[in-house]
Order: C-alpha cells, then sequence, then structure tokens
C-alpha cells in the first residue's frame, strides 16, 4: 500500500499493434498533508531480460496535499502482448527518492491486419462535420469513422483515444457483430464526446480484427 505516493490508475489501450506507439498516462495522487515531490517511472514486462522502460517526457512534479498528478508516457509495443509496470516514488527531507507504490495494466497484440482508416468525421445533430471540427462549449456530439477491411471476410473493431485539452482522455470503440467482407466499408460509431473545455481535442484512432 502506498505511504505518500499511491497510483490510481494506469490508461493505456487493450491492444496495440507491433512496432506502433502506445501512448499512456500514469494518475498517482500525493496521499500526504501538504505538497511534496513525486516521480513515475516504468517498464514493459514481456519475456526479456532486461525490461524495456518507458518514456515520460515529464516524470517529475510537485503536487499538492490530495491532488492527483497525470505523468502522460509512451512505448513502441513489442512482438508480443506487454504488461505495464508503473511506478511511484517520493522526494523525502534527506534528498532522495523512496520507491512507494505499483501498479500493473496488461496490453495485448493486436493481430496483423490489413484495413484502411478512409475517413473520420464528427457527427452532430444527425450531421457529419469534417475533421477538424469547430464546436462550442456544451455541444454533445460522436467520434464516427469509416473503415475498409482489406482482409478477407472477418469482424472488425475501431477504439479510440481522445485527448481534451487539459490532458485527461475519453475512450471508446465499436466492434462490429457481425462480419465485415473484404473491400467493404463501414461507419464504426467510436465514442461519445461532451464539450467542457475549451481548447483541441486530439483522437488517436486504432482499426483493428477480432477473433
Amino acid at each position: 500500500m502506498a505511504l505518500y505516493a499511491e497510483i490510481t490508475e494506469i490508461v493505456a489501450p487493450s491492444s496495440a499493434a507491433a512496432g506502433s506507439r502506445v501512448d499512456i498516462q500514469v494518475k498517482i495522487k500525493n496521499k500526504y498533508t501538504s505538497a511534496i515531490g513525486m516521480m513515475v517511472g516504468g517498464a514493459l514486462e514481456y519475456g526479456v531480460s532486461p525490461w524495456l522502460g518507458i518514456t515520460f517526457p515529464t516524470s517529475t512534479a510537485n503536487v499538492n496535499a490530495g491532488v492527483t498528478c497525470i505523468f502522460s508516457g509512451y512505448f513502441t509495443m513489442p512482438s508480443k502482448g506487454v504488461t505495464i509496470h508503473a511506478y511511484s516514488y517520493w522526494y523525502g527531507a534527506d534528498g532522495t527518492w523512496h520507491f512507494d507504490d505499483e501498479k500493473t495494466k496488461n496490453v495485448s497484440l493486436t493481430p496483423a491486419y490489413k484495413g484502411t482508416i478512409t475517413s473520420v468525421v464528427i457527427r452532430k445533430d444527425s450531421s457529419d462535420l469534417s475533421v477538424p471540427a469547430s464546436l462550442k462549449m456544451g455541444d454533445s456530439c460522436e467520434l464516427h469513422a469509416f473503415g475498409r477491411n482489406d482482409n478477407g471476410a472477418t469482424r472488425m473493431g475501431m477504439e479510440a483515444t481522445i485527448t481534451k485539452p487539459d490532458g485527461s482522455v475519453i475512450t471508446g470503440k465499436h466492434d462490429m457483430t457481425t462480419q465485415q467482407d473484404q473491400g467493404q466499408t463501414l461507419r464504426f460509431s467510436i465514442a461519445n464526446i461532451s464539450v467542457n473545455q475549451a481548447g483541441t481535442y486530439s483522437a488517436q484512432i486504432r482499426y483493428y480484427t477480432l477473433p
């Protein structure tokens, strides 16, 4: 159990393709009664030694009491599934970092596939808006994407990680219940979005096969 720097969540996709960049977030809460320095670290367990590290462009922060800090990082997906190990540390009066907490999350390997995302739109009030789209505060909309299956007939799905202006994320996915024929293009309704922050929303979309 964490003493001061508690890892509350690892945000990462459930699967990723070999060689792709995988963006993650590690949320760490300050349980101490005043502000402390906190640091994040991470590594990937997937059957090799030494474990591959996770890159965190900003790995330290001074965090007020009771506040959860979000550390963003990334790694390149190897050719097999991985277990993310995230670590937290707090900075002591002795001038050293003290290990405090660990949390894990699995990311499976997406099977190789051939498919093309042909277009992405914002669906609002029964109309399609081209991306990038201008929306106003309070708007509710959906992220839709069109995907063409270049495999043989199979079930396909799409998953999105939407990053809000403050760095928090919205995730969503749409798995087809029936197979998508080779060469067929279908619409996927991936995620619901409520515009409650000013600024730019960005999305990372993944198109994948289903077993």
